[in-house]
């Protein structure tokens, strides 16, 4: 994406004890709206409102989608890539390491032991 300060998530749980491709949709799409709506000010240049529109329609797609399409695991993938935008520094959006179930903001954890 672009290069476009905004303010970060707190970290912690977005969605947890589903995995379902509705709640994900559900779930993913309003955190991300939220996100869009806290940082309006950050996209008042015109790069910054391409990709405002584009988070947009990404939550349209979302709110939109048939659940049991292959489209919906897409559109969750999408938003979880829009999402990891917004985690604060030292952050990722994903899955808890520890609960497969507990998606939302986590720190990275042991990234010094990798390599």
């Amino acid at each position: 994406m672009s290069s476009v300060n905004v303010k970060p998530a707190e970290a912690g749980t977005v969605s947890h004890g589903t995995l379902r491709t509705e709640d994900l949709l559900e779930r993913f799409a309003d955190e991300l709206e939220h996100h869009v709506q806290d940082n309006a000010e950050a996209w008042c240049s015109d790069e910054g409102r391409a990709e405002r529109d584009a988070l947009v329609a990404l939550v349209w797609d979302a709110r939109e989608a048939d659940p049991d399409s292959d489209e919906a695991s897409d559109i969750v993938d999408q938003l979880q890539d829009a999402l990891s935008r917004f985690a604060p520094e030292d952050h990722y959006f994903g899955a808890h390491e520890g609960d497969g179930s507990d998606f939302g903001y986590w720190p990275h954890i042991g990234e010094s032991d990798q390599g």
